[in-house]
């Protein structure tokens, strides 16, 4: 790093500086004793020759030093030393400092990355379960009622309902239950909607259907004969009191592995419709 540099700088120059100082401080060396010797002999003579004017003449006192004449070299180069230093840290702590915010800066980046890559992800997802859904949705198995059409006796009299059921979908039905119920019942086609639902369970002994599979478009048809008709029954079928019913439960498998359930009820009277065709209840069909 460069802070790290720097500093080392900053502490070889100190050091030099620390040595070069120390050396100056040392001066020159001092003289051996023995070239002392000769000087100090010969000092009397010297003093002697002295005249008593000189001799007698106080010696000049010296000029008092200055405040930072009693420091020596090394302890200023100490000082310039330990400024660098400071200024040094200083420039190190706004150097890291300035590291630390550019850190923060791309963790923060980071982070924001991180939760703008998962938003793209759950969006992704749910596209992908929305396209998956709308797929299934659009190839998956329907199977409803096609057409029930009740068959009449020579006194026009219902014996039997003709009950088909039609896969609508793109890919095969699986798994088809299918079972239907007939009846005559002393209700009026106003009030057929009305019809007490108990009386629509499925009955004893219905006929189930025998294909499990049902492809695409493909039809399947089940005759259930109605119930003989009670005798008080007749003149109110006759009148329009009473209509026959068929309601009956589908229950088949998709190629997806969802199970779905169908529901429907239907009834015709006399004079409903000649060719014996029967209309959807206005309750009771139900698809899911």
């Amino acid at each position: 790093m460069a802070g790290d540099k720097l500093i080392g700088a900053v502490r070889w120059a100190g050091l030099a500086i620390i040595l070069s100082a120390s050396a100056a401080a040392a001066g020159p060396q001092a003289p051996s004793p023995a070239n002392e010797a000769p000087a100090s002999a010969a000092a009397p003579s010297n003093a002697s020759a002295q005249s008593p004017a000189a001799a007698a003449s106080p010696t000049p006192a010296s000029d008092e030093g200055g405040p930072f004449d009693h420091l020596k070299a090394t302890d200023i180069a100490v000082a310039f030393l330990t400024l660098g230093l400071l200024i040094v840290a200083g420039i190190q702590a706004g150097i890291y400092f300035r590291q630390a915010k550019i850190m923060a800066d791309a963790l923060r980046a980071t982070a924001e990355a991180n939760n703008a890559a998962s938003r793209s992800a759950k969006i992704a997802e749910d596209a992908l379960n929305h396209a998956q859904l709308v797929s299934e949705t659009e190839l998956r198995a329907y199977v409803h009622v096609g057409a029930l059409v009740t068959k009449f006796d020579d006194e026009g009299l219902p014996v039997e309902v003709q009950t088909e059921i039609r896969n609508y979908g793109r890919t095969p039905a699986l798994n088809v239950t299918f079972w239907q119920g007939t009846g005559v019942y002393d209700i009026g086609l106003s009030t057929a909607a009305d019809a007490p639902m108990h009386a629509f369970h499925e009955p004893q002994g219905s006929i189930p259907l025998s294909r499990s599979v049902l492809p695409p478009n493909g039809p399947s048809v089940m005759v259930s004969p109605v119930g003989p008709i009670l005798a008080h029954a007749v003149p109110r079928w006759q009148s329009g009191q009473a209509a026959a019913y068929a309601w009956g439960e589908i229950v088949y498998d998709d190629c997806f592995g969802q199970r779905h359930f169908t529901a429907f009820r239907y009834f015709t009277s006399a004079g409903h419709s000649a060719a014996g065709a029967m209309s959807a209840c206005s309750s009771g069909n139900i698809a899911r």
